[in-house]
C-alpha cells in the first residue's frame, strides 16, 4: 500500500497526508504481519515513528510476534525505543509502581517474547547495561536460550568480560548453575559461568567474585570440587583462588 512503501522510505510528509485522507495505519502484509510501525522502526525513521504514533499506530505483532517496541530493541535506536515506551500503554502499566511484584517478575518461565533474546546478546556483547535492563523490564528472562543453543545471558556476559552486566544479571536473579551449550561448554571444564570466570586471568574485584561463589552455593553448586581450585590456579587468578580457599579452610573448622 501507499503507506507502507511512504513509511519504507521515510517519507514523514506522505505518511501524514496519507493517514489524514484515511489510510489505514494498521494495515498488516498478509505474507509477514508486518505494518508501518514495523517498517518505520526497522527503518529506524524517528519522524516516521512519532507521525504514526500521533495517528493512532497499534502495536501489533508481526506473522513471527515481533510486535515494534521489541524490533526497537533489536536496533538499539534509543530514542524510537523510548518514544514507542511511552506510547505503549501495556508497557507503561508493567512498570508503574506497585505494592506487589509483577506476573512477569514472579514467572519462572525462562521464555521471552520473539526478539528480546537477539537483542539482550546484541547489548551484552556490546556491554549496554542500561539497554539490558530495558530488555529485561519489557519482559526478556534472564536465564532465556540464547542463538548458540543454550547459554544463559550470564554465561555470555562472563565470557565477554562485561562485569558490570554480569553483577546486574547476579543481583537480579540470573542462574550462576546453568551450563553453558554444547557448542561453547568444554566436555570437563567451563561448564558454568563461576567456572568460566574462575578460567580467566582478568583481574575480578573480590566483592564480586564472592556476590559470584555465594550465589553459586545458594543454588546448590558444589564450590568444593577441587578443579574450581585448579582452575583460578592454573589462570593465576589469585583472587580468586584465595576466596575458594578460605570457604574451604571455614568449612574444615566449623563446629560439626
Amino acid at each position: 500500500t501507499p503507506l507502507l512503501h511512504a513509511a519504507i522510505a521515510g517519507q514523514v510528509q506522505q505518511v501524514d497526508y496519507l493517514c489524514q485522507k484515511g489510510a489505514n495505519v494498521d494495515f498488516q502484509l498478509r505474507t509477514s504481519g508486518e505494518t508501518a510501525l514495523h517498517f518505520a522502526v526497522l527503518g529506524q525513521s524517528f519522524s516516521v515513528v512519532q507521525a504514526l504514533l500521533q495517528h493512532g499506530a497499534q502495536f501489533l505483532p508481526d506473522g513471527k510476534g515481533r510486535k515494534p517496541l521489541i524490533l526497537a530493541y533489536t536496533t538499539g535506536n534509543q530514542g524510537i525505543i523510548r518514544a514507542l515506551q511511552q506510547a505503549d500503554t501495556g508497557f507503561m502499566l508493567r512498570h508503574a509502581p506497585r505494592a506487589t511484584p509483577s506476573p512477569m517478575q514472579e514467572t519462572s518461565s525462562e521464555q521471552s517474547p520473539p526478539g528480546l533474546a537477539h537483542a539482550l546478546q546484541a547489548g551484552i556483547v556490546s556491554g549496554n547495561l542500561e539497554f539490558c535492563q530495558q530488555l529485561h523490564a519489557s519482559g526478556c528472562h534472564l536465564d532465556v536460550d540464547l542463538e548458540c543453543g543454550g547459554c544463559s545471558p550470564l554465561i555470555l556476559a562472563t565470557r565477554c568480560e562485561e562485569f558490570d552486566i554480569v553483577k546486574w544479571l547476579l543481583e537480579s536473579g540470573a542462574s550462576s548453575t546453568k551450563v553453558s551449550c554444547t557448542l561453547h561448554g568444554d566436555a570437563l571444564l567451563y561448564k558454568t559461568p563461576l567456572e568460566l570466570l574462575l578460567s580467566q586471568s582478568t583481574k575480578v574485584g573480590t566483592e564480586l567474585i564472592q556476590l559470584f561463589i555465594d550465589k553459586f552455593r545458594g543454588e546448590g553448586g558444589d564450590i568444593f570440587q577441587g578443579h574450581l581450585v585448579f582452575l583460578a590456579a592454573e589462570s593465576n587468578n589469585t583472587t580468586a583462588l584465595g576466596l575458594l580457599l578460605e570457604q574451604r579452610e571455614w568449612l574444615a573448622t566449623r563446629p560439626r
